[in-house]
C-alpha cells in the first residue's frame, strides 16, 4: 500500500476513445474501456461519483499524415470537441487536466512498464484503452507520486 489516494483518469480521444482509471492505492487493478467519444464525459461523472479524481491525463490531438488519412472531418471535429469538453469538465470540477502528445508519453510508458503492472494482456485487443493507460501511468508516476513499476520500489508493490 503506497499511502496515495485518488485516481488518475487517462483518455485517448478519437473516434474510438480509450479511457483508463488508475487508482493510486491499487495501481495493479486499473479499469479501462473503449467507447464513443460522446460517452467520455459521462464516464468522468460516473468515476467522480465513486472516487476522487486527482488528475486527468489527456492525449493531445495531433493531426499527422497518418491521422489525416484515417480520419474524417467529422471525427476530427468530434475529437476536438471531446478534448474541449474534458478540459471544461476539469475546470468545473477543480481537476487538473494534463494534455500531452503521444510522442512525449510513449517513449517512457513502454510495453515493459505496462507488463510490469499486469495490464498488457488485458489490453491486447483494446489499443485505445492501452494508450489511455499509458497516459494515466505517465501522469501518476511523474506528478502524483506513484513509483515507476520498473523501479525496485514499484516492483515490490506487485
Amino acid at each position: 500500500m503506497s499511502g496515495l489516494t485518488g485516481v488518475v483518469v487517462g483518455i485517448d480521444p478519437g473516434a474510438t476513445t480509450g479511457v483508463a482509471v488508475l487508482d493510486l492505492a491499487r495501481p495493479n487493478e486499473p479499469e479501462f474501456a473503449q467507447l464513443s467519444p460522446k460517452l467520455a464525459v459521462p464516464m468522468l461523472n460516473l468515476v467522480d461519483n465513486t472516487s476522487t479524481i486527482v488528475r486527468i491525463a489527456l492525449e493531445k490531438f495531433v493531426v499527422s499524415h497518418r491521422a489525416g488519412r484515417l480520419s474524417t472531418p467529422q471525427a476530427s471535429a468530434a475529437t476536438r470537441q471531446l478534448i474541449a469538453d474534458v478540459i471544461t469538465w476539469g475546470e468545473t470540477h477543480g481537476v487538473r487536466v494534463d494534455v500531452r502528445a503521444a510522442a512525449q508519453v510513449k517513449p517512457w510508458a513502454t510495453d515493459e512498464r505496462i507488463k510490469a503492472l499486469g495490464w498488457y494482456h488485458e489490453t491486447t485487443s483494446h489499443g485505445h484503452a492501452r494508450d489511455a493507460l499509458r497516459h494515466a501511468l505517465y501522469t501518476a508516476c511523474s506528478l502524483c507520486g506513484l513509483a515507476d513499476p520498473l523501479s525496485r520500489k514499484g516492483a515490490q508493490r506487485g
